[in-house]
């Protein structure tokens, strides 16, 4: 299944500009509350650096990159929980995404207007947390009014449930954020079915006018986000597009700031991966090098079954290479070093796998 990522933040905050220079697409960008709809949907290629070196030892045919899907949503204002502006709307496509990048507004421009005319970056950031705790306090409580009858007659499991619920009620009324609560799986459970919205991950990015130039309200930002044990990234949002515009010859002339954005980039999906508790594992040969995104701790067979179902069903083995050693020992022209593993074999991040199935080896 591919990642979705989903662009959050006040009007005005840089999120459709953001969604362009990830995707390369041409989403409506304006100046004006609401340009963004219906949401924006495209796909990102994830930069990885380490198939680079798969690609400059093997000259494969072919390259396909890991995908993310980035979903720009409507741009949201106080009292979207209660349908203002196009909040249901907004929080609607909320519940689809795997996790939120929650952009704020770091940068001062005349000609664009702050929402609420309030430039604290602190506040603006509290402003969409406080409608999402609201969305997820209403959704709570139809849960109980759902499960109220069994709770009158005793049932155990409607009353567990009924003491997680209020639980989490309690929790999001003092203005608090369900990802930031140590839940048992039990509450996990419940906080997924109920697909509550500030259980979702999150990852902030501060749109900045510069990578140079940060003011002391973008530290003050920065230094309260980490305080809330989040990741906060600073990003020139627009210099950004205008990075990923330029032909390969102008990039040469704008190196470092190229460098520096696809740096920053790379680190966010890295970021992404982390929150999700997702690795990647390579297959690579002379016809293909190839990623393959999937949830930490998974076994070597059901790593099979994401390349085909069938690999799955008739695994035999896999032939597990260290990537590093693999690049070392194919630039030197030497014989690869391979371990042969079962089916429980948990994958690491970075293994380059062949998989044994039935009488062939498939890659």
């Amino acid at each position: 299944m591919i990642i979705k990522a989903g662009l959050v933040g006040l009007p005005n905050v840089g999120k459709s500009t953001f969604f362009n220079a990830l995707t390369h697409s041409n989403a409506l960008a304006e100046n004006y509350a609401f340009c963004t709809i219906d949401p924006n949907i495209a796909i990102m290629e994830v930069e990885d650096k380490r198939m680079q070196k798969l690609i400059s030892v093997d000259n494969p045919k072919n390259v396909v990159k890991d995908k993310i899907e980035i979903i720009d949503i409507a741009g949201l204002v106080e009292g979207a929980s209660t349908g203002e502006g196009l909040g249901n709307k907004f929080l609607a496509n909320i519940r689809e995404v795997d996790i939120i990048i929650h952009i704020i507004r770091g940068f001062e421009n005349g000609n664009i207007e702050y929402n609420n005319n309030d430039s604290n970056l602190i506040k603006n950031k509290e402003i969409i947390d406080c409608e999402l705790q609201l969305k997820d306090i209403e959704s709570i409580k139809n849960r109980i009014d759902k499960i109220a009858k069994n709770t009158k007659n005793g049932d155990n499991n409607a009353l567990k449930e009924l003491d997680i619920l209020t639980r989490f009620q309690q929790y999001l009324s003092s203005s608090r954020n369900i990802r930031s609560l140590n839940l048992d799986d039990e509450e996990v459970k419940i906080a997924r079915n109920l697909q509550l919205l500030t259980y979702k991950p999150i990852i902030y990015i501060c749109n900045i006018n510069d990578f140079n130039v940060i003011s002391s309200a973008v530290i003050e930002f920065t230094d309260y986000i980490k305080s809330e044990n989040e990741d906060v990234f600073l990003l020139p949002i627009k210099n950004g597009q205008d990075i990923e515009e330029l032909t390969p010859e102008e990039r040469e002339l704008f190196h470092n700031d190229y460098s520096t954005w696809q740096e920053r980039i790379e680190k966010l999906t890295l970021a992404i991966y982390k929150k999700l508790n997702i690795i990647t594992f390579f297959t690579s040969g002379s016809d293909e090098t190839r990623a393959w995104h999937i949830p930490e701790g998974t076994i070597a067979s059901k790593a099979a079954g994401s390349i085909h179902t069938d690999f799955e069903k008739n695994f035999i083995k896999a032939e597990i290479i260290n990537i590093d050693d693999y690049y070392k020992a194919k630039k030197n022209n030497e014989k690869v070093k391979i371990r042969m593993e079962g089916k429980e074999y948990i994958m690491k991040d970075g293994d380059i796998a062949i998989f044994r199935v039935g009488q062939n080896k498939q890659k």
